[in-house]
């Protein structure tokens, strides 16, 4: 079984419109999903780094969130990142980064 150094999950949760809670998916984050997976292998981080869908992780209302691990840091994203930015930010120390 692969062993990854980090694990990037994204929201890619999806309720009803009108939904007071709201929803990642109608705010991008299956784009933003595909942006990371992009920017990792044009890195050479695939194999290393894997990034997933995941279900709901609570925090819809501020946008798609996105959780990288195992040092738990949390982003909220804006607008779909850079390839280069998004691969970036999560291949660090896992210092947080802007990604809006």
């Amino acid at each position: 079984m692969p062993h990854y150094e980090k694990h990037v999950f994204i929201c890619v949760n999806r309720r009803e419109p009108g939904n007071p809670k709201g929803d990642c998916a109608s705010k991008g984050s299956e784009a933003i999903r595909e942006t990371f997976k992009k920017g990792l292998h044009e890195r050479g981080l695939k194999g290393r780094m894997r990034a997933n869908a995941a279900g709901c992780l609570d925090q819809c209302a501020f946008g798609p969130t996105v959780v990288v691990y195992p040092e738990q840091v949390w982003y909220t994203v804006r607008r779909p990142p850079t390839p280069r930015r998004s691969s970036r930010s999560t291949s660090s120390a896992g210092s947080p980064s802007s990604a809006s």
